[in-house]
């Protein structure tokens, strides 16, 4: 009976604490073939404010020249456009728990590149540290872990 309380106590703990992990969630790169530090010019579709803004200045600060604006009014001289996807989760605050960028081909609207980050209450981040963690990963760029 003992070993049975300790393997439920054991489980609980195990199925709870993934929930509160510190450490990312992080996927992403290019597709086969795909090149992004080609992309010398990207589209920006605006969407999700404060997030939209990280990615515009983090990809400015890579040398990328950014166009933002509606979707229907693409920029003819751009390489890609970019989506930026986010979802917030309120834990005692709002943070950002979920970032996905995708660029995307303007002529076929298939994904050339993606980036994911998903974090949980106790590994919490800045805005601009999950845009700056999801580009790396989609340029393939080490980034240290915290």
């Amino acid at each position: 009976m003992k070993s049975l309380s300790v393997l439920v106590v054991a489980t609980a703990v195990a199925i709870f604490s993934i929930g509160c992990s510190p450490q990312p969630i992080l996927t992403g790169g290019a597709q086969p073939g795909v090149n992004v530090a080609n992309f010398k010019t990207i589209y920006v579709v605006t969407e999700n404010g404060d997030a939209t803004k990280a990615v515009v200045k983090d990809l400015n600060r890579r040398g990328v020249k950014t166009t933002v604006g509606d979707e229907p009014k693409l920029a003819p001289d751009a390489d890609c456009m970019a989506f930026v996807d986010t979802v917030w989760v309120w834990d005692m605050s709002p943070y950002l728990h979920d970032l996905r960028i995708q660029f995307v081909n303007l002529k076929t609207r298939m994904p050339m590149a993606e980036g994911h980050s998903q974090r949980y209450t106790f590994g919490r981040a800045s805005t601009e540290e999950m845009v700056k963690e999801v580009l790396d990963k989609i340029y393939g760029v080490s980034t240290p872990a915290k």
